[in-house]
């Protein structure tokens, strides 16, 4: 990207400051549209669905999308952004939707 920039150094400027904060903003404002249940670290709301209260559209699809396209694009980014948090949440949905899948191929056996 910065190499047909070689002469110009205001553009490469630019082009190094634009591209993490382009990126950031697209991962807000994708995540905050999609599902606004996917903001944040995902740590604290874990800790809250293992202590029985029921939080609704927290372990679905559209949150899980959500949570890895905006990951994906804030990680890209190159800012110094903690991941283990938003992983645990990832991580839970993978296991909550596999749960929902297996219990409709097998007929709830196994609840």
């Amino acid at each position: 990207m910065y190499g047909g920039l070689d002469s110009n150094m205001l553009l490469q400027y630019i082009a190094w400051v634009s591209y993490p904060v382009v990126l950031i903003t697209f991962s807000a404002g994708f995540t905050q549209i999609l599902a606004p249940q996917a903001v944040g670290s995902g740590i604290p709301e874990m800790k809250t669905i293992l202590r029985g209260v029921v939080l609704k559209e927290y372990l679905t699809f559209k949150t899980f999308v959500a949570k890895v396209i905006g990951l994906t694009c804030a990680l890209g980014s190159g800012m110094p952004l903690g991941k283990e948090g938003p992983f645990v949440h990832v991580a839970s949905l993978c296991a909550a939707l596999l749960s929902k899948f297996m219990a409709a191929v097998f007929g709830g056996i196994y609840m």
